[in-house]
């Protein structure tokens, strides 16, 4: 298995994570008594790693068992290097803790766009049949909203649901769908 020598843009809730930073050993080397610590802050709580030596570069392994009882999400970090009195933030950036699917039961984890597509698709094929607008019963008026206004929000999350599968789709190295067109020109 080859070990990444940065930090991962996603890493997965009850796997095993590991990469190593070889980028501060002239400076800060391992082998020093230098300790890299990465601090991860997201909605859901803050979590902390430290590195180990390994040689004068930092090696990084946290075990499934620990990552297991870490909440998926979207999460800042930074990464930082102290040594008696002396400590140096050295870099930061997010990382997606994407959730462990076979430990999860049958949660719905897909997210607002399409579940709000879902939802207005449904109320669409059941408007098919109901032509008012609005109505009173019993003295509580009851407004629906207007077909032309659905459609448009129909449309909307279309296009950002498609936006995030083509985005998905980018980030693993597929091609999507778009054609792209270009102009050649005469100088």
């Amino acid at each position: 298995m080859q070990i990444d020598t940065i930090e991962p843009a996603e890493l997965t809730v009850g796997d095993t994570w590991s990469w190593r930073r070889d980028t501060w050993v002239n400076d800060y080397p391992a082998n020093a008594g230098w300790v890299l610590t990465y601090r991860l802050i997201g909605k859901n709580g803050a979590i902390t790693i430290t590195a180990t030596a390994d040689g004068a570069s930092f090696l990084i392994n946290v075990a499934a068992a620990t990552t297991a009882a870490y909440v998926a999400g979207t999460y800042a970090w930074a990464a930082s290097v102290t040594k008696a009195s002396e400590k140096y933030t050295l870099d930061n950036g997010t990382i997606v803790l994407k959730p462990n699917l076979t430990a999860i039961g049958t949660t719905d984890l897909r997210g607002f766009a399409e579940k709000a597509l879902e939802s207005i698709e449904a109320v669409l094929s059941n408007r098919a049949t109901v032509d008012q607008q609005s109505f009173e019963i019993a003295g509580r008026k009851l407004s629906r909203t207007p077909i032309t206004d659905l459609l448009k929000l129909r449309d909307t999350f279309r296009r950002e649901v498609k936006n995030l599968k083509d985005a998905e789709a980018i980030a693993k190295g597929l091609g999507t769908k778009r054609t792209i067109l270009a102009r050649f020109t005469k100088v």
